[in-house]
């Protein structure tokens, strides 16, 4: 996935999120100017590697949570590859699943699906809730050769029209396209392989189209070079902490948290599956009018922190929370409040009831 914020795509100057991910980003932009998606992953591969804190242990799931008076005391996880199963004793642990699967485990609360209008009296959210999300997309990237590349779509392939394309642009294909979205009307976890099989099945249809179709003949040195293997999982579970964003926080109206870590920035998206071929193909509706709004740091289950696309939100301020550089950021604040409470000492057994609000202003640790 490329990375998108509250840049939203260069069209605010000056808007942009700092900390580890510009350190990427900028590290990326020199020492991967032709933009390869592997080098990408060896850089992130690489800074984790660097740090002498961090355990890396790949191609393994977590599976069980055990918790103890409200607390999580050790996640279980195993890798088939290797035969390994792990158990993660500690203080404190950060989910950023995407699917809160350490919340689920660990009995957190959790939202699923869209609020009705009159929940949060939210204008983005429809007038009766439902458990649709946002659905998941496949990328491509595409090359000129400077000769004819033909291309022959699989027989599975989807047949794509100039009509079903009506509100979608084709006029680029080096890099494509966000827009092919579907699955929010299914169950992104358990159906995420038909999720798969259908996206790649419209991907090649709409490269059978550009190619072959007649109606773009510049296309004709062009072919595909890599193609996602993996679902872009947009939304499931969020989980529920001691604030829930909404609409009015992303469009400024509630003020400042005491405890904003991060900035929003990115629009209230609200994507249609690609087969609306009636409806354009996504509401764009812009936030924080005069600057970034800004986004608070807390917790869900006592010591578990949450960062990434399972913030605690509703489904119209998920559209906007949802992008890699705000997660990003999240995940930065949630893992410095986490050495904070790490290396303090630990609250009074009162102070463990329920759930609590870590915040970035507390004292440091001595020396």
């Amino acid at each position: 996935m490329h990375i998108v914020g509250a840049d939203c795509h260069g069209g605010r100057p000056g808007w942009r999120e700092g900390g580890l991910i510009e350190e990427f980003r900028l590290e990326d932009a020199v020492n991967n100017p032709q933009r390869s998606f592997e080098f990408w992953d060896l850089l992130l591969y690489d800074k984790v590697l660097s740090e002498p804190n961090i355990t890396l242990v790949l191609d393994t799931v977590l599976y069980a949570a055990e918790t103890e008076n409200g607390l999580i005391r050790r996640v279980l996880a195993r890798c088939d590859k290797t035969e390994h199963l792990y158990r993660v004793t500690a203080r404190l642990f950060l989910d950023c699943t995407g699917d809160s699967r350490l919340a689920l485990e660990a009995g957190a609360e959790t939202r699923w699906g869209r609020e009705p209008k009159s929940e949060f009296n939210e204008s983005l959210a429809p007038v009766i809730g439902d458990r649709q999300t946002l659905g998941s997309s496949i990328l491509f990237t595409a090359r000129d050769y400077g000769r004819p590349m033909p291309f022959r779509p699989p027989k599975w392939a989807r047949p794509v029209t100039k009509e079903m394309l009506k509100f979608r642009s084709v006029g680029s294909w080096e890099y494509g396209y966000w827009w092919i979205e579907w699955g929010g009307q299914l169950d992104t976890i358990r159906d995420n392989e038909r999720i798969r099989f259908e996206l790649l099945a419209i991907v090649l249809g709409v490269w059978d189209y550009i190619k072959n179709s007649g109606d773009l003949p510049s296309s004709a040195p062009w072919a595909m070079d890599w193609i996602g293997a993996l679902p872009g999982k947009r939304e499931n579970r969020r989980v529920i902490g001691d604030y829930l964003l909404t609409q009015h926080d992303l469009e400024g109206r509630n003020g400042e948290p005491v405890d904003a870590v991060a900035i929003g920035g990115w629009p209230l998206t609200i994507p249609q599956r690609f087969r609306r071929v009636a409806e354009p193909r996504s509401a764009l509706h812009a936030v924080g009018l005069q600057h970034p709004p800004p986004l608070p740091l807390r917790r869900s289950v006592t010591n578990l922190f949450m960062a990434g696309r399972n913030i605690s939100a509703s489904h119209v301020a998920f559209s906007s929370t949802r992008v890699m550089a705000t997660c990003s950021v999240l995940g930065q604040a949630a893992g410095t409040a986490a050495m904070l409470c790490a290396t303090q000492k630990p609250p009074s057994p009162p102070a463990l009831r329920g759930r609590t609000v870590a915040r970035v202003a507390a004292d440091p640790p001595p020396g």
